[in-house]
This record gives structure tokens, sequence and C-alpha cells, in this order.
């Protein structure tokens, strides 16, 4: 028998791969949904709580300036935490370099309306960022000692930030801006130490991994016909 929740499950999950791939079908269906809630900003029940996640990064990602400001409206707006949650990593999914950069800044300065203790979530969604991945570890490199004076006593998310802008480095030129960072910093990384140190050991690895795998996977791909669809994406 099949398990209902199972099934639904699953066709999340392939909702939510589509979209990331920019299926047109899934990027048309996401968007919208989001431009019928711009449309009725008051009625929540417009997009199934199941898609919410899918459909808010997607139709953000496909929009402008006026996509995002709906969604940070309506993060101000909501008073449900999980609400907010979604909305804040959403807001980073976009492809403007300047939004991006902008909403890094506002994460990190009293009074933007990111409360500190959010902060992380509003970086980890530019850090999943095929466009702003490279920007949110830029802004760690370059506005370090400003992060450590924000959140003064506070430095438990500093290894979570740290953790979420080296995650997907994978080059030699990467790996040596992360021994850079350490040597640079060494006396003020405080809690973040130790995730330096595993951000080194992971660059490295994906390096290795790049090396032995890339190339493979890129042939397979042409050999089968998919490479040229991935390329035009």
């Amino acid at each position: 028998m099949n398990d209902p929740h199972l099934e639904q499950f699953k066709r999340v999950k392939a909702l939510t791969w589509a979209c990331n791939l920019e299926y047109q079908d899934c990027v048309n269906n996401s968007v919208s949904l989001y431009q019928k809630w711009m449309q009725n900003p008051s009625d929540r029940s417009i997009v199934s709580p199941n898609l919410k996640s899918t459909v808010y990064c997607t139709a953000i990602a496909a929009g402008g300036e006026k996509e995002w400001n709906f969604g940070w409206n309506q993060y101000l707006a909501s008073n449900v935490g999980s609400e907010k949650s979604l909305l804040l990593s959403s807001l980073g999914c976009t492809k403007k370099v300047w939004i991006l950069s902008r909403y890094l800044d506002m994460a990190f300065t009293d009074g933007s309306g990111i409360r500190k203790q959010d902060a992380g979530t509003a970086f980890e969604g530019v850090a999943r960022n095929s466009v702003g991945h490279y920007l949110a570890w830029n802004y760690i490199r370059e506005n370090w000692e400003k992060i450590i004076d924000y959140y003064g006593s506070g430095l438990f998310t500093i290894p979570r930030l740290v953790k979420s802008a080296t995650e997907s480095l994978n080059t030699d030129l990467e790996l040596k801006e992360v021994e850079l960072f350490k040597e640079k910093y060494s006396e003020k990384l405080v809690t973040a130490k130790r995730a330096v140190d595993q951000a080194i050991e992971r660059t490295a690895n994906n390096i290795a991994w790049m090396n032995n795998n890339f190339m493979v996977i890129v042939q397979w791909l042409k050999d089968h016909g998919y490479y040229t669809q991935l390329n035009n994406q």
C-alpha cells in the first residue's frame, strides 16, 4: 500500500529539483503563484505550505526588485516564526548581485529589520545561491572584524557563517584564500577557528573530487546528449 505522505514528499522533492534546474514549466508555475499572492497579499493560502520554499525561492530568483521587495515586506509583516525564516532564506535566491550585496549588509546592520539571531539565515540564503555563494565568501573575508563586533559575546553563529560561506569552494585559488584568511585573522577567529580548519580540509577534498570526477561526468553528459542542454541553462 502506498504511503500518501511519502508520495507527497517525493512530489515536492521532484518539483524542487525541477525548479532548481530551471525547468521552465516549474519556474512559470512558481512565478504565477507568487504573482497571485502579490495581487492578494493577505491570502496566505494561495501557495501550499509544502511548496512555499520552492515557490518563494524560484519566483524571487526569476524576478527583480519588485518581487524581492514584496517578499521583504511580507517578512516584516509576518508574525509566524517559520514563515519569517522561510522568507528570509528565500530572499537570498535573487539573481540580482546588487540586491544580494545590499542584503548581506542588512543582515549585519542594527535596525535593518533582520534580528541579530536571524542574520545567519539570511546569510545562508545568499551562500546557497549560485550567484551569491562567492559574494558571501568575499563578504566574510572583507568584513570579518565588523561581523565579530556585531555579534559581541553572541559568537555561536559565527562558525555557521564560515561553514555556509566556504561549503562550495573547490579551486586552488579558493583554497589559498581560506588559508590566507586563517593567517590574517589568526588572533580573531574566536569560535570559528575549528570551522576555518574544516573549511580548508573540505576545500582540499572538493578540489580532489573535481580533479577525479568532473571531466568524467562532463564526458558522460556529452555522450548521452545532455551537455548542450545544461550549457543552455
